[in-house]
């Protein structure tokens, strides 16, 4: 039996498993017009379920993240052993390769090991997921880049891991590792630094991930690190809005994934020897903003780190604006008029403006 939406049903029941509208019983439908039109329902169905499963899922852990226990802990040094066991054994297999595509090798023992995290779960145990969370994440990473192994090799990285992160973005959204707050944060730093490469892609140096992932890092918070402080201004506003709706422990991710790209920018615009006016600028805007998101749910870490963040946004800007001064005056008077201002407003005003944040982050 089929609803006015076009979902199939037992003949006996009363109302639609699906939408919930009642059904007449006794009345069969005739199936040979529905089929044409009950296809796209079908497919638009099973979309309603996962999305509705994942909410369900999030729901349960709206304000608290997952447990972490004695089981936990011990499965995930499970499957942190076996993610090492895999990826050394992909990175032997490339290197006794003597193929002209010898990432295509890494990427075949990688996703095999993927695959082994789910089959663990659906056969073994759902005990496994913090363990498996654990191994997909180093595996799925090394896969999707293996996949792009040549490209990468050559420096170009931006698009390989805009890919990774809708894969772990996928993999967060689907079943056996649903709602996974580790899988959330991982593809919102691949999309983030993805996206912030590929715009900045002929600026930066073309080091090779595999050979000197830190040489990279480090090449693209020399010359990208006001797009990096954007990102984290974006996620903190996200996480700011998240806590509006009572949803802090999601949240808290935003927060987390927004201060990586804050320390990073912060990296890159104290270490760089250009102008650094506009990206101190924006580094101060950050930190004042993952302050009052920090203060409305009375994060203290992140408050120390967003002050942190301010205070280094401050030197940065008095240092880039009396940087052709003569003599360090200029920059002395300005820290000394900066403290005595900022100890007016934490003597006068803070009280109310961590009143009033608290009040707009109530849901």
């Amino acid at each position: 039996m089929f609803c006015t939406n076009g979902h199939e049903n037992a003949a006996d029941a009363k109302f639609c498993r699906a939408c919930g509208q009642p059904l007449n019983i006794g009345v069969v439908t005739n199936s040979t017009p529905q089929q044409t039109s009950y296809v796209p329902q079908a497919q638009t169905s099973k979309v309603q379920s996962l999305k509705a499963d994942l909410l369900k899922d999030l729901q349960a852990q709206r304000h608290t993240s997952p447990p972490t226990d004695l089981q936990s802990v011990i499965t995930m040094i499970s499957g942190a052993l076996f993610a090492f066991a895999v990826l050394a054994l992909a990175f032997d297999a490339i290197d006794s390769s003597y193929s002209d595509s010898p990432f295509m090798i890494g990427f075949v023992w990688t996703a095999i090991g993927f695959a082994v995290t789910y089959l663990s779960i659906r056969f073994i145990s759902k005990d496994l997921i913090p363990g498996a969370t654990v191994a997909a994440i180093p595996l799925l990473a090394l896969s999707v880049l293996f996949l792009f192994g040549n490209s990468i090799d050559d420096g170009d990285i931006g698009f390989p891991l805009i890919v990774l992160g809708i894969a772990f973005g996928a993999a967060w959204a689907l079943p056996i590792l649903r709602g996974r707050p580790a899988l959330l944060s991982s593809g919102l730093l691949s999309i983030g630094f993805g996206i912030v490469i590929w715009i900045m892609q002929s600026s930066i140096r073309g080091y090779s991930v595999f050979d000197s992932p830190t040489d990279l890092l480090d090449s693209v918070a020399q010359q990208s690190s006001s797009l990096l402080l954007i990102v984290g201004i974006i996620l903190l506003a996200v996480a700011w809005n998240l806590d509006r709706k009572d949803w802090p422990s999601l949240g808290r991710i935003f927060i987390g994934v927004g201060i990586v790209f804050e320390g990073t920018g912060a990296f890159g615009v104290l270490g760089s020897s250009g102008d650094r006016t506009a990206a101190s600028l924006l580094l101060a805007v950050a930190g004042i903003l993952l302050i009052s998101v920090a203060v409305q749910r009375s994060r203290k870490t992140s408050l120390l780190i967003g002050g942190f963040a301010g205070f280094a946004g401050i030197i940065a800007f008095i240092t880039a604006i009396t940087e052709n001064s003569d003599g360090i005056g200029p920059a002395i008077a300005l820290m000394l008029l900066s403290s005595a201002g900022l100890s007016y407003l934490a003597i006068k005003k803070s009280t109310a403006i961590q009143s009033k944040l608290q009040t707009i982050g109530k849901p």
